[in-house]
């Protein structure tokens, strides 16, 4: 299962990871990015009914903490030296709530993917990572938003745009993949507020994008491909079927959250109605895709 990233949209994964739990439905694999490792974590501790109260309960003092009015200042005029927000409320919600000894103990593969901004290179982390909570806080480290987290002298940032979001499960061994998208199109076409604002619509909007132009390549390799270096994916996409209302960081709008996880949980259990219990070669969104 590979939830993609979101910010306040990240409502809408939770509740496809509900609408799975509820269906007795455990992937062996669970990637994220962003918003989207929080929740695949959350979903490898066996904590999803918790993932639920965390959404209908958050509010912006849970995300992000403001600082002072020079440095929000500043933050336009060098924005990558300094950042918006204070990343440590988020901090404080994942070292809260996500149970490190039950993720090493799963059965389920957690794989959280940031990028190393020292390196120039995407990496990613599994279950036995010792320093689970910074990487998850890393991979939800936006540039211009957030600061970038030090990890073995190296720093860390979510830059959604360049990670193949589907690449870590196939490489992983994955056969049948749950993509979720929780952004609708129309969510993107408000206007911006500010530059901040401008500028994390751009981010989004790629790695949107990104994972649009993974699954049209595998729709492409399926037509062309007929086995040898190809591997069989069995790949569904979950993405919301009524907009959403809701901007990257719109925590403050508990209405609109609380719909999109409710969402979520509908979509999710609409679309495992239709595909729990298939095999591939009867599932239409079954595509081949390469080894990675």
């Amino acid at each position: 299962m590979v939830f993609s990233g979101g910010g306040a949209r990240g409502a809408y994964n939770a509740g496809v990871a509900v609408a799975f739990a509820h269906c007795g439905l455990h992937p062996e694999i669970v990637c994220g990015t962003s918003v989207g490792a929080l929740v695949a974590a959350m979903v490898v501790a066996g904590e999803e009914e918790r993932l639920g109260e965390i959404w209908r309960e958050l509010t912006p003092a849970h995300v992000y903490g403001l600082k002072s009015r020079v440095q929000f200042f500043l933050s336009f005029i060098r924005p990558y030296r300094y950042p918006a927000y204070s990343s440590e409320p988020l901090a404080r919600l994942i070292r809260e709530n996500v149970d490190l000894e039950k993720i090493r103990k799963s059965s389920q593969k957690l794989i959280v993917t940031c990028y190393n901004q020292s390196l120039h290179r995407v990496e990613r982390f599994d279950n036995q990572f010792p320093d689970l909570h910074r990487a998850l806080l890393a991979s939800a480290s936006i540039p211009l938003v957030f600061p970038p987290i030090v990890m073995n002298g190296h720093e860390y940032v979510d830059l959604g745009s360049t990670v193949w979001p589907l690449k870590p499960a196939i490489s992983a061994g994955a056969e049948r993949i749950y993509a979720v998208l929780c952004d609708h199109p129309d969510d993107h076409r408000r206007a911006a507020r500010n530059n901040l604002e401008w500028a994390i619509q751009v981010m989004n909007l790629a790695q949107r994008s990104n994972m649009l132009v993974d699954i049209e390549l595998a729709r492409r390799i399926n037509l062309t491909a007929n086995g040898g270096s190809y591997k069989f994916v069995d790949l569904t996409v979950i993405q919301p079927s009524k907009t959403l209302g809701l901007g990257f960081m719109d925590f403050h709008k508990k209405l609109q959250i609380n719909r999109a996880f409710e969402l979520g949980l509908e979509d999710g259990t609409a679309i495992l109605g239709q595909t729990v219990g298939e095999t591939p070669s009867s599932t239409l969104q079954g595509e081949f895709c390469p080894y990675i």
